[in-house]
């Protein structure tokens, strides 16, 4: 009898709820683009390494991909799309962090356009990543005030990204910018977070 293995929403779902993302209401296309690249989890040994990326690897509000999603998705492409086109696809949805790992970019305009994302409510889905992130900043517990200061540099960059865009001729286009370029970056709270990382951090290093 071929072993059962546990559907790719319910990794999901658990990965979601583990990293903070049941407080924030992920935009569909990213919700099925996360599925598309857990869909090759259905293949053995995949679901064990996606639990060791996210349990030792994903400190931080993100959900990690495995590189190899990347050559699964060009052999298991669709019926009519290239290869290249199908790495294309899944590459559209990912940013490199620091670490060298990639993640599902949620916050990103670029990835929200290509995922499908409806344009004109980006600027609403930005302000409730902000929300989130401006609760998370002031958290009693640090290890999740550090996950939103993470966060925040993410958020603060899209921002910047409509400020320095300059003049829209087109209406519509011109108050979506101004309406993301004049969202809160919460810069009290966030650096009131990094006083208080920097200080637990010197606590620590003295205790050693």
């Amino acid at each position: 009898m071929e072993k059962q293995v546990p559907r790719p929403i319910v990794l999901s779902n658990r990965m979601i709820n583990r990293m903070l993302f049941s407080q924030l209401k992920l935009a569909d296309p990213f919700l099925r683009l996360f599925q598309f690249m857990l869909a090759p989890m259905r293949f053995p040994g995949k679901i064990v390494r996606a639990y060791q990326m996210e349990s030792q690897l994903a400190i931080y509000p993100r959900v990690i991909v495995d590189p190899d999603v990347l050559e699964i998705a060009r052999q298991y492409r669709g019926a009519y799309h290239h290869p290249d086109d199908e790495e294309a696809y899944v590459r559209s949805g990912l940013a490199e962090d620091g670490d060298g790992q990639l993640w599902l970019d949620y916050i990103s305009y670029e990835s929200y356009d290509k995922a499908g994302g409806d344009l004109d409510a980006y600027a609403s889905y930005l302000e409730g990543i902000g929300q989130l992130i401006h609760g998370g900043l002031q958290h009693a517990l640090l290890s999740v005030v550090r996950k939103h200061v993470w966060l925040h540099a993410l958020y603060v960059s899209q921002i910047e990204l409509f400020s320095v865009a300059g003049f829209q001729a087109d209406v519509e286009a011109e108050a979506q910018r101004l309406q993301v370029a004049n969202l809160p970056t919460f810069a009290p709270e966030y650096a009131q977070a990094l006083s208080r990382i920097a200080e637990q951090d010197a606590a620590g290093a003295t205790a050693t």
